[in-house]
């Protein structure tokens, strides 16, 4: 029994990795590396049916987003739009447009806040230079030949 125990070892530790790899083709690495830790070269089997790639909206063909993500189906040739964030990522032409809209009035209404922030700020700006007195608590005396001088009031 001691034997072969090296041997299996070596076959699952294979699996895992074989799994892994023929679930990198259809983007399941983790999917398939995870069904080879667990049934072994059976696992490798069950990785050949992982398909974790997106699905096109018109025809559900699968995409290779491996390196980016395509602009035009493959397989209907049907223009694709994707949102950032968005599960799968791909929607129709209308809900990207009112995405697209509100990233604008979201980008409008922070600019438009910004200007108001910047505009109080000058304008608080402008009132504590308007009250501040450079010459507080002093008084005001005129010498000859039209010279004035502040004294400290006593």
């Amino acid at each position: 029994m001691s034997d072969y125990t090296g041997l299996i070892v070596l076959s699952w530790l294979a699996s895992i990795i074989l799994a892994g790899i023929v679930g990198h083709e259809k983007e399941g690495v983790a999917g398939g590396a995870l069904l080879g830790l667990f049934f072994g070269p059976l696992g490798v089997l069950a990785a050949l049916g992982i398909d974790m790639r997106c699905e096109c909206i018109h025809c559900c063909g699968r995409l290779n987003t491996n390196r980016r993500k395509p602009d035009i189906c493959p397989h209907c040739q049907s223009k694709l739009y994707w949102l950032p964030g968005f599960a799968g990522g791909q929607t129709t032409e209308e809900k990207f447009m009112e995405y697209k809209k509100q990233e604008l009035a979201k980008k409008q209404k922070a600019e438009e806040e910004n200007a108001r922030k910047e505009s109080e700020r000058l304008e608080k700006q402008k009132q504590r230079q308007a009250n501040a007195d450079p010459k507080k608590g002093l008084v005001r005396v005129e010498l000859p030949g039209g010279r004035v001088e502040y004294k400290k009031q006593a």
